[in-house]
């Protein structure tokens, strides 16, 4: 299951409402901080996913996943162990933080894969590095703008991420909301690597031969919540919706599958 894959990593101006926002600031649903700048916490839990099996597919499925992070924290540095990302996040000032982390991006398997894209063989599973800065503009990020990049090697390319992000009034005091709209744009193989048919593939599969060149790739939307049950059991949710951009759709893999894709998570978490 691909969920969430980009808004996880955002370059943001957006509007944050935060409950704990004195004790772990900078907090927000994008960016978790659990163990407030001070400390050590380790999230654990159960989620539910829902979204396609792969990029551009008609496919959906829901399941259940475990949830298990760390987060290691002094005053201004936060170690952090999320899933398939772990990195370092500094908090330069009140108004600055920048991450760097390694990503685990995971590929495709052909016996797993839906009906449309049978012949197209698999895609191995890749590692990236990512660099992330954030700027709060007003407030304890409750505006703010930041950036985020992705570069791999050859074979997987880059992923780079312009998003602007709307507030949402506070539905209570242990109720914060991330509103977000963005923009990406990735290289030719990262493209490729969702949407292309090499010769080799289109001999395999019923396909032509497609390449995409790097530029656009696709617009989107989506909101981040945390609900604060008690100081130590959380829920947090994502919910996404991205559009591709009306280039691709010269893809085949596009044409067989869809032009858009949603996605949608909710985990309950305790917080050890």
């Amino acid at each position: 299951m691909r969920l969430l894959r980009f808004c996880c990593f955002t370059f943001l101006i957006g509007f944050s409402v935060q409950a704990y926002a004195e004790r772990c600031a900078p907090d927000m649903p994008s960016l978790l901080n659990f163990a407030c700048k001070k400390g050590v916490a380790l999230p654990v839990g159960l989620g539910i996913e829902h979204g396609g099996k792969a990029d551009a597919s008609k496919n959906y499925e829901t399941g259940i996943e475990p949830v298990a992070m760390l987060h290691a924290s002094t005053q201004s540095t936060q170690f952090f162990i999320e899933g398939v990302e772990n990195g370092v996040r500094y908090f330069a000032s009140d108004r600055f933080l920048f991450s760097v982390a390694a990503r685990y991006e995971k590929g495709r398997s052909e016996s797993d894969d839906p009906s449309f894209l049978k012949g197209l063989g698999n895609i191995r599973d890749e590692w990236m590095g990512v660099v992330e800065a954030r700027f709060s503009l007003i407030g304890n990020y409750d505006v703010w703008i930041g950036g985020r990049s992705m570069v791999g090697d050859k074979d997987i390319g880059q992923l780079h991420i312009a998003v602007v992000g709307l507030g949402v009034p506070r539905v209570s005091k242990n109720v914060d909301l991330e509103l977000l709209l963005w923009s990406t744009w990735a290289s030719s193989a990262f493209l490729n690597r969702d949407f292309g048919v090499n010769q080799t593939q289109a001999l395999s599969s019923s396909y032509e031969e497609y390449s995409a060149k790097g530029g656009h790739r696709a617009l989107g939307a989506g909101i981040f919540t945390r609900i604060d049950l008690t100081e130590r059991w959380k829920i947090l949710s994502e919910v996404n919706y991205e559009s591709y951009n009306s280039r691709l759709k010269g893809s085949p893999i596009v044409k067989s599958g869809r032009n858009n894709e949603y996605e949608a998570n909710v985990s309950l978490v305790y917080v050890l």
